[in-house]
């Protein structure tokens, strides 16, 4: 049904990110939330969708944001690091690189 203005309302689209493949319990959700045994292919599809977008948001993270609070920690640390060095923060910056680099995968 046409809304005010002879335009259609868009439909949410679902994407999914290839980066929840990485995360070490996407098995386990997916085994947990797929319900697709029922004559209903659609439905146990939507709920599928809605429980991964609530998933996404407080187990997986927002990948956007973990980038940049790490980018921060990491470039605050090399300031740091520029004037004395300090073998704690040089195995912390490390350690970031790593978690880093793996969230950009």
């Amino acid at each position: 049904m046409p809304t005010q203005g002879g335009t259609h309302p868009s439909p949410k689209l679902f994407k999914f990110e290839a980066a929840w493949l990485t995360h070490y319990d996407f098995q386990n959700f997916l085994n947990n939330n797929w319900n697709g045994q029922g004559n209903n292919f659609h439905l146990a599809l939507q709920e599928l969708f809605t429980s991964l977008v609530a998933w996404n948001k407080s187990v997986f993270g927002n990948v956007f944001q973990r980038k940049k609070r790490l980018v921060a920690r990491i470039e605050g640390i090399e300031r740091i690091l520029a004037t004395s060095f300090q073998p704690g923060l040089a195995k912390l910056h490390a350690k970031l690189e790593e978690e880093l680099d793996k969230t950009m995968e």
